[in-house]
């Protein structure tokens, strides 16, 4: 179970590189990002994309610092339910466009929108399986009379 927390931290170090890349990236494209979101149309890309860097941030802030193991999965769980049920209510309305959730960095880097879909998606589930890994070992190891 060592190499459990060693995933953490470095998830955590990825999402404190790409929170501030989202934050910083609102200030790249004006158009894009006044435009009301797909999903959430009363909310400016902007909005959207400020709330969740700022949400990246903190949560790889805790998951590097933290030493509390089951509340680190615990968030990033919510985290990526969070971030799955955003991009099925995306595929739900046939909303067509890969994701751009790295704002403008992806065409500094050279990076296409597919393959920042590819790298978003296997972090989603990299974060996920570590998160349901902690939370069954605690539930049905040590921490099982603690269940609810």
């Amino acid at each position: 179970m060592r190499i459990v927390p060693s995933v953490f931290v470095v998830l955590g170090l990825v999402f404190l590189l790409i929170g501030p890349i989202k934050v910083f990236g609102i200030l790249e494209d004006p158009n894009y990002l006044g435009f009301g979101n797909a999903l959430l149309p009363m909310v400016s890309n902007r909005v959207v994309f400020l709330t969740v860097g700022i949400l990246e941030i903190a949560l790889g802030i805790y998951l590097v610092f933290s030493r509390r193991l089951v509340i680190k999965a615990v968030f990033l769980l919510w985290f990526v339910v969070s971030a799955v049920t955003y991009k099925i209510g995306l595929a739900f309305i046939d909303y067509e466009s890969p994701c751009s959730c790295l704002s403008g960095f992806s065409k500094f880097i050279k990076f296409s929108r597919v393959a920042e879909s590819y790298v978003s998606d296997t972090i989603l589930v990299v974060s996920l399986f570590a998160a349901l890994s902690v939370l069954l070992a605690d539930f049905f190891g040590t921490g099982r009379r603690n269940a609810i």
